[in-house]
């Protein structure tokens, strides 16, 4: 199934203990299936197993993040 990180469950834009990431400006966040310290592209397209839907509500406020570039 291809599928975008900004839309999955497992995804974030934020760092666990110091909030925002630094690349989430660029488009990048944390997917907790990978290794610490890994940047995932939020928009990329990929064939991933692991994907699970995140509540509409998170997917418009990330769009919205990307989108605006804060």
């Amino acid at each position: 199934m291809s599928v975008q990180c900004v839309t999955c469950k497992s995804f974030s834009l934020k760092n666990k203990q110091s909030g925002t990431s630094p690349m989430a400006v660029h488009g990048f966040g944390y997917c907790e299936h990978e290794a610490t310290g890994t940047y995932t592209s939020a928009r990329y397209q990929r064939n991933c197993a692991k994907h699970k839907e995140a509540a509409p509500a998170t997917v418009e406020a990330r769009i919205e993040f990307l989108t605006k570039g804060k």
